[in-house]
């Protein structure tokens, strides 16, 4: 693969999935064409969503108070990167300073070390999902009060808002929790530990219960009554010890019969998989790519006895090659022979 064409694929898929059961139009918001034309879709629709910097659409003389006039019951669903209000309105906003300046990458590190980010925009994705909350209950209201209104979705607010307890943490006991790399300090066990094939996997016993069934199935059971892990507290306390008799267990074993142990046993395990082997897991029938992966053309193929036509193939090949079976899986002849595709810009037909 050449060295853009990751870049490409990553494009295209990405643009399938943002833009997936979705029409597209551009409107030139600043043209008297274009307003006139974006009011007329205000007419007939229930949700808007914008995600401008505060004050754009006001500018351009699309605010709610112009938008009502159109549309009593409209509603308007407005992403930001600091909210409507407050003294950081006007300020543009990505994820990874949102996941940054709300405490969220802060606790994303090991003790000590630089606090990274994500391989995703996990900010932008959070406040989608609370935009939506806002946009149905806005939904729900309008069925009683008839009246459309504006929900307020900050990307500042979406990452501060998944932090559990780290706020009435601090105001009441005026603990700031910080990064406990792997684990959450106190919470014992729940931690990756290293495998004989050095793959990780994650256990998590820290139910009373659970735990009783791990030690067992370790072959220790005498653990469960150690008055250094008898109960959730004291094994909070010797959480550091408690991980290195679980890391030595798991570092004799592999990751499969890990697994396949404690979950015969009733305890939470699993893999820390990739994303092809998410996509291609070794006990799962293998299915062609087109099943699971739309292509740029937005197609979505069902898995059936009859082969794709040869132009499905083409797109398949050219826009899902990162989705293919590993080498030496069992494919059907037709998917076999699906000829390699060449490197092409997005831009071409």
């Amino acid at each position: 693969m050449a060295p853009h064409d990751h870049f490409l694929c990553e494009s295209a898929s990405a643009r399938v999935v943002h833009a997936r059961n979705k029409k597209a139009v551009t409107l030139n918001l600043r043209e008297p064409k274009g307003r006139d034309l974006f009011l007329k879709l205000v007419e007939r629709s229930d949700i808007i969503v914008e995600n401008f910097r505060p004050g754009t659409l006001e500018k351009w003389g699309l605010g709610y108070d112009v938008l009502r006039q159109y549309n009593k019951g409209i509603i308007l669903v407005r992403v930001s990167g600091c909210g409507q209000t407050g003294p950081d309105a006007h300020k543009a906003g990505y994820a990874s300073v949102a996941e940054a300046a709300n405490g969220l990458r802060h606790m994303n590190d090991f003790p000590g070390g630089p606090p990274p980010g994500l391989a995703l925009s996990l900010g932008d994705s959070l406040a989608g999902m609370f935009a939506v909350q806002g946009a149905l209950a806005a939904l729900y209201r309008r069925t009683v009060s008839g009246d459309g209104q504006v929900a307020d979705a900050a990307l500042t607010e979406a990452c501060l808002a998944i932090q559990e307890s780290t706020i009435p943490d601090y105001d009441a006991g005026g603990i700031a929790r910080g990064p406990s790399g792997t684990r959450l300090e106190g919470i014992a066990p729940s931690n990756i530990y290293r495998t004989a094939d050095g793959s990780w996997v994650v256990i998590a016993a820290n139910q009373d219960t659970v735990f009783q069934m791990l030690c067992a199935a370790m072959g220790q059971p005498e653990l469960a009554t150690d008055d250094r892990f008898v109960d959730h507290g004291a094994r909070g306390r010797n959480q550091d010890e408690l991980d290195k008799i679980i890391g030595d267990w798991a570092a004799q074993r592999q990751p499969a019969d890990i697994i396949e142990t404690l979950s015969a046993a009733g305890v939470i395990s699993g893999p820390i998989n990739t994303v092809a082997e998410v996509v291609w897991p070794t006990r799962r029938n293998w299915l062609p790519p087109w099943a699971i992966i739309p292509t740029w053309s937005s197609r979505r193929w069902s898995p059936t006895p009859t082969a794709p036509s040869a132009r499905s193939r083409r797109d398949c090949a050219r826009w899902s090659t990162w989705s293919r079976p590993p080498t030496g899986t069992a494919v059907p002849t037709w998917a076999a022979a699906v000829p390699k595709p060449r490197r092409r810009s997005l831009t071409s037909s």
